[in-house]
């Protein structure tokens, strides 16, 4: 019998790095139990050893019925019992503390069957740290971030689990534990720009408790500046904006980005910084660019600056305009009984399309009759009365406004038995034309129509000698005191002598 003891002894200090069920008391429990289960065969003797460490704690041994015999040693520490065929073993630790707390082996007298159970005493997990240390946490939008959460040593083991607005991404995350404590580290690639709630949780049970612990951050997620919009007066421009001289313009830069972008204007003369800056234009120019470029500075992980951004630029052309100048050289190019052929050169268009607007009136009529040319430099009057004075004066308009006034001309048309007149009719058409009436321009003779034929012919000769030698004068009806440089008077201003008006 010693020598099946020593053999039995051997064998348990051989297996003694072999794995253990681990169990948990608390120091001060009494009756804190193991249990060892095997299985026998008919023919076998049912012999089971009980250690400590090395400790024989007692025996039990089934012949006709089980008996279990425990050495005087451990008789007040350690009761031992079994069930009748052998079958489960008990080890009854009557009170845990730290001697009691360790490994216990049970074996069979032949070796085959061997079982090990290690009690330790219970350490509560008393704290859990996530990594980065910090509320809000931000992680880069398709990049890969590592949470790491550990426990406090604790026994029983702590099992570390993660999730992310209540979904477990626990296979995620790596685990390992030693020394009684636990470690888990997450790899996390945020996949929309939505922010989130990151939570990790120790927990274990013990006596049918659940244990638990948790930590959590904010996950705010960074991701690129976007291509910036630019709003002017709450428009927005993709290309080209046109402006108007002297007029204070607001414009707006905006684009989506965490963490939210800086902007920095560039544009003729200058730049500034903020998303919105306010510009007057005091000169016209064309295809000029202003340009807003927006720039985000990422964070690390635990929220300091890092020299990492993304940066993106929008360009628009402004286009500056301002009201027209006053037209050139407005004058009447001929006159009909019930319409004047108008003339004059265009001033500059204040850098936007202009067009013409004609105001005329009857001499001593309040109301102004305004009209716009569809043509640049001439129109065609028409629709006056015979032998009517009228005053005339023109006008540009653009986008930003009306130019100043001409001066006012005054001429009046024809009476219905006089012909039309311009500049193309040779001298003996117009001396028909004034075979019945004076002009203003030829000696300021008046000659009565009843005159003999011979005193006609003999003035009609003369006056067709002159004209041939001499053209034609308008006087001052093409002459204009307005506000020009360097007027001279151009020659298709030259016309006709004009009728006195009526």
């Amino acid at each position: 019998m010693v020598l099946r003891i020593i053999i039995v002894v051997l064998f348990v200090m051989f297996r003694a790095d072999a794995s253990c069920v681990n169990q948990y008391a608390e120091i001060g429990d009494h009756n804190v139990q193991l249990v060892f289960s095997f299985t026998w065969n008919t023919r076998e003797l049912r012999k089971v050893v009980r250690y400590k460490g090395q400790i024989l704690l007692g025996e039990c041994i089934r012949v006709f019925v089980a008996e279990c015999s425990v050495p005087a040693t451990t008789v007040r520490v350690y009761t031992i019992s079994s069930s009748d065929a052998l079958t489960s073993m008990y080890i009854t630790i009557d009170f845990f503390n730290d001697t009691t707390a360790g490994e216990y082996y049970c074996s069979t007298d032949d070796r085959i069957q061997h079982q090990a159970i290690c009690i330790y005493s219970k350490v509560n997990l008393t704290s859990l740290t996530l990594l980065p240390n910090t509320n809000i946490s931000y992680p880069v939008h398709n990049d890969q971030s590592t949470f790491t959460c550990i426990t406090s040593p604790s026994r029983p083991v702590s099992r570390i689990h993660w999730f992310v607005e209540g979904r477990n991404i626990t296979d995620m995350a790596s685990y390992a534990y030693s020394s009684d404590i636990a470690t888990s580290n997450l790899r996390y690639t945020p996949q929309s720009y939505n922010n989130k709630n990151l939570i990790c949780t120790a927990n274990y049970m013990f006596k049918s408790t659940n244990i638990t612990l948790q930590r959590g951050t904010r996950i705010i997620v960074q991701y690129p500046v976007s291509t910036p919009s630019i709003t002017i007066n709450s428009t927005v421009v993709t290309e080209t904006a046109t402006v108007h001289k002297d007029i204070p313009v607001e414009l707006q830069c905006s684009a989506s980005g965490f963490p939210p972008p800086t902007y920095h204007w560039f544009y003729p003369g200058g730049f500034s910084f903020g998303d919105t800056v306010i510009l007057k234009f005091n000169r016209t120019f064309r295809d000029e660019n202003i340009s807003c470029e927006a720039t985000n500075s990422y964070y690390s992980l635990n929220g300091t600056i890092t020299s990492f951004s993304t940066t993106s630029v929008t360009s628009i052309k402004i286009k500056v305009t301002t009201r027209p100048d006053i037209p050139k050289y407005f004058c009447i190019l001929s006159i009909t009984e019930s319409a004047m052929n108008l003339r004059w050169e265009p001033g500059f268009d204040g850098g936007d399309e202009q067009h013409f607007v004609i105001r005329f009136r009857k001499i001593h009529a309040t109301e102004w009759t305004n009209i716009r040319a569809q043509l640049i430099n001439t129109y065609l009057l028409e629709g006056l009365v015979p032998g009517t004075g009228y005053e005339l004066k023109l006008l540009a308009n653009n986008v930003v406004g009306s130019s100043t006034e001409t001066d006012t001309l005054t001429s009046s048309t024809l009476n219905s038995n006089i012909t039309r007149l311009d500049t193309h009719e040779d001298a003996n058409q117009a001396a028909q034309h004034f075979n019945s009436c004076t002009t203003p321009l030829i000696g300021g003779v008046a000659l009565a129509c009843v005159i003999g034929g011979g005193i006609i012919a003999l003035i009609l000769e003369r006056l067709i000698w002159k004209l041939r030698k001499k053209p034609l004068n308008t006087g001052k009806r093409c002459t204009s005191t307005g506000p020009y440089d360097n007027l001279q008077i151009p020659r298709f201003c030259t016309t006709i002598p004009v009728p006195k008006s009526l």
